[in-house]
């Protein structure tokens, strides 16, 4: 059993949750994504959070309440500036206790089974290195519905595939093994961008297995904003240079990188509430 504050936590595992926040980050969503890893049935030995450079002060004041109520939870790594989410991970990876790592976005919400079942996977598969969940996605407010499910290749010969050309996991899901990700490099620190896409394209290529979970496993946040992030320029520009270097690599073909080049290009040219359309079809004919 554990002591966490006032609580008595009684299912723990050995392992760890990784979150970077940043001066962005509110103190709403913090609460609730921090508050979401607390609820889980099984709950972790460490949650380690990053912060990627100076916070606003309600944040860091929070951050404080929550490391003052479970002293022996928390491992806070402090940068001195904003270098980036690569970096921040890459920096929380190598203070993480446990051999499995459960990444968790400081905007985003797990659902309570979320970890017991990734947990599950693992002990059933003691190949498997890399494991992502479905997930529901919301604009404001946080629902479970079938509107809002979004569902990823959930067999590793699929996924196989489906990485030459796209992410097959979504990044804030993923549980994986910490040896395999420190020895396919870890994450990229000069891409700013699609540093996912990059890593689990090398451990996919060096042969380690990965797999997605069928149920919806976590409230993904995705709003307007990442509309317009997505197709920014520097956005479409980055896309094509981790695809590059994925093609460079050998883990797709010419053919799998002028697709991306491609589709880069029409996603910069077409307008926003054109693209919103394509990209909601694309997600309901993948359901």
């Amino acid at each position: 059993s554990k002591q966490g504050g006032s609580r008595i936590i009684l299912n723990t595992r050995d392992y760890s949750v990784l979150m970077s926040i940043y001066k962005k980050t509110t103190v709403q969503e913090l609460c609730s994504s921090i508050d979401s890893i607390l609820n889980q049935t099984v709950f972790p030995e460490q949650f380690v959070i990053v912060c990627d450079g100076t916070l606003e002060e309600n944040v860091e004041k929070e951050l404080g309440s929550y490391v003052e109520q479970y002293k022996k939870l928390f491992t806070v790594v402090r940068l001195d500036k904003n270098q980036g989410l690569a970096n921040a991970l890459n920096q929380g990876i190598l203070v993480c206790r446990n051999e499995l790592i459960a990444r968790m976005d400081s905007d985003d919400i797990s659902l309570p089974r979320r970890c017991e079942l990734q947990l599950n996977a693992f002990d059933d598969d003691s190949n498997l290195a890399l494991l992502g969940t479905a997930t529901y996605d919301f604009n404001d407010k946080p629902e479970i519905s079938e509107k809002s499910y979004c569902s990823y290749p959930t067999e590793y010969e699929e996924i196989k595939k489906v990485i030459r050309r796209n992410d097959p996991f979504a990044h804030p899901t993923i549980m994986y093994k910490k040896d395999v990700v420190c020895n396919c490099g870890m994450y990229d620190p000069s891409l700013r961008r699609r540093q996912d896409y990059d890593l689990f394209s090398k451990m996919i290529n060096k042969g380690y297995i990965a797999k997605n979970l069928k149920e919806g496993l976590l409230l993904y946040k995705f709003d307007d904003s990442n509309f317009s992030r997505i197709r920014s320029w520097e956005s479409c520009k980055s896309r094509i240079n981790v695809q590059k270097r994925i093609y460079e690599r050998g883990e797709c073909s010419l053919n799998d990188f002028m697709y991306i080049y491609i589709a880069m290009l029409i996603t910069r040219i077409i307008p926003t509430p054109i693209y919103k359309v394509i990209y909601k079809f694309i997600k309901e004919k993948e359901k």
